[in-house]
């Protein structure tokens, strides 16, 4: 049986103070607080977190490795702000030009958030399925001639996340730790809860909406964005699903990221709504 948590005062030391508090406690930073330059930082340290939980996992990528390179990887919006904000600052704007040109028909759009997907298992309601491209493109940001990523520095999370004990070009596909996936979902859910009511889309796509200056401004404005065709809404944290035979690796890593020290507090409580 699943390990069902809600948030927990996780402690280095397993077994001590991770009782389930229930994540209706679980209360959102004020709209105006939880701004773009805020939900960066946090970003960033959720991927600090993980580097250091991926350091231990066993897999064979590498450079030149590109198999798993390719359109359908999705996003939030503050992902893709990220990705923005680098291009500007790398004065590679123009990159955006040739996303305008690849074809819809070969995007893969989510059908459901990680959050979302979260809650439909707590619920025990089937999930939609995802409507997979028959054909599907290299993504845009792959150096075709050394296979290198253009973005590496700010890829995405579903592209850092990904590891194969095997090579996906000799086998036809990846071989991934399963405690991987559970630590993957979990990352995800909390870079989700982040960004809530704000969108999750395909990474082209999302890049393309707010590159548009009024999309963008009115993102780093409000740091929300509201419905919109083709994207999903974000939303908070409705519990996680955790296998025992995961659990201790999974909270471990977990806890590694709460307790990291945020603006004179704790990632735990800025999330948690509970800084002062």
């Amino acid at each position: 049986m699943a390990c069902v948590l809600g948030d927990s005062e996780f402690d280095k030391e397993r077994g001590r103070n991770n009782r389930p508090v229930p994540y209706q406690n679980y209360k959102k930073r004020p709209e105006q607080e939880m701004n773009t330059e805020l939900k960066t930082v946090l970003l960033q340290n959720v991927y600090a977190a993980y580097d250091k939980f991926a350091k231990g996992v066993e897999n064979v990528c590498g450079i030149g490795c590109a198999s798993c390179c390719t359109q359908n990887v999705s996003v939030t919006a503050i992902e893709a702000h990220c990705i923005l904000d680098w291009l500007n600052k790398e004065d590679r704007l123009d990159f955006m030009k040739s996303l305008r040109s690849i074809p819809a028909k070969t995007i893969c759009r989510p059908a459901i958030t990680t959050n979302g997907l979260a809650d439909k298992c707590l619920n025990q309601i089937e999930p939609p399925e995802e409507e997979v491209p028959s054909v599907t493109g290299v993504c845009p940001f792959l150096n075709k001639a050394d296979r290198t990523c253009f973005i590496y520095e700010v890829r995405p999370f579903s592209c850092r996340s990904f590891f194969s004990k095997k090579k996906c070009e000799d086998h036809g596909h990846a071989d991934i730790e399963p405690v991987l996936l559970t630590v993957n979902s979990v990352f995800l859910q909390v870079i989700e809860h982040i960004d809530s009511e704000s969108l999750f889309g395909n990474m082209i796509e999302m890049l393309l909406f707010l590159g548009d200056k009024m999309n963008h401004d009115r993102y780093v404005k409000r740091g929300t964005l509201p419905s919109s065709n083709g994207f999903l809404q974000t939303r908070p944290i409705p519990g996680f699903i955790i296998p025992p035979e995961d659990e201790y690796k999974t909270l471990y890593a977990l806890n590694t990221l709460y307790n990291t020290e945020v603006n004179n507090t704790t990632f735990r409580n800025i999330i948690m709504g509970t800084a002062s």
